[in-house]
């Protein structure tokens, strides 16, 4: 009888052990999770949704960057491939074009094709998770993965089509954004867009002329993102969308 209660002992204490260093665990895997990610303070992991977290924000800013210094490059010396319309017509660029250098076969600065190059890669490979729609009127150059501006030449505003919940649109002068049916402000510090590159477009253009010599003039410029509800798989391509979502969820759970 000794012996069993001995053994029964030994083995309760083992197993409190294993739960209090899985507790801990599990406690610091949590708390550096927000900390090296949400970066939202006063909200809890486990109730943020994708589309709050930094990452998502960052990864969004990067894709609008890139569409601003498109739209705004001088292409005057591009003449080959899709790029060339009637004139008063916009100049669409195609997505898989550009991608294929058909483009860019006159521009001398590599470093930009290359840029350009894998870019467009990184922009068609997430598919239906993202819609873009970049334009500049100025000279009539658009790079776009839609069949429609969803509306934002007649009311100024976009229309989600069905599937999608979040938008961000610079309308030539400002952001608007709208995530679930309900506006965001990016202008509010509480939402961190400050501190992605958003930011340097927001102090860019507070005044007359702009302050920051990385930033394009966008100014007159229409730049559209919009995001899939629930940001899927895209078959035989790398969404990174996708994959930090699907990061994200393995931390929430």
């Amino acid at each position: 009888m000794d012996i069993k209660l001995t053994r029964s002992k030994s083995f309760r204490i083992w197993l409190y052990l294993l739960i209090g260093i899985n507790i801990v665990t599990a406690f610091m895997a949590f708390s550096l999770a927000r900390r090296s990610d949400t970066q939202n303070s006063g909200v809890s992991l486990l109730i943020m949704d994708f589309k709050d977290t930094h990452t998502f924000k960052a990864n969004i800013g990067a894709r609008f960057d890139f569409l601003a210094k498109y739209i705004t490059y001088d292409w005057e010396d591009s003449s080959e491939g899709s790029a060339t319309q009637e004139e008063g017509a916009d100049v669409v660029h195609e997505a898989q074009d550009v991608e294929d250098g058909l483009i860019l076969e006159t521009t001398q600065e590599d470093l930009f094709r290359e840029e350009v190059g894998w870019r467009m890669m990184d922009l068609n490979d997430e598919g239906q998770n993202l819609i873009y729609y970049a334009k500049n009127p100025k000279t009539s150059i658009v790079l776009t993965n839609s069949d429609t501006d969803l509306g934002i030449s007649e009311k100024g505003y976009p229309t989600l089509p069905e599937g999608y919940d979040y938008f961000i649109y610079y309308n030539g002068s400002k952001f608007v954004a709208q995530k679930g049916n309900k506006p965001l402000d990016v202008y509010d510090s509480n939402n961190q867009y400050k501190n992605t590159v958003f930011g340097n477009y927001m102090r860019a253009f507070n005044n007359d002329h702009i302050s920051h010599s990385s930033i394009p003039d966008i100014r007159g410029c229409q730049i559209l993102l919009v995001v899939k509800k629930d940001i899927v798989s895209i078959p035989y391509s790398h969404s990174t969308l996708f994959f930090q979502r699907k990061s994200f969820d393995k931390l929430k759970y």
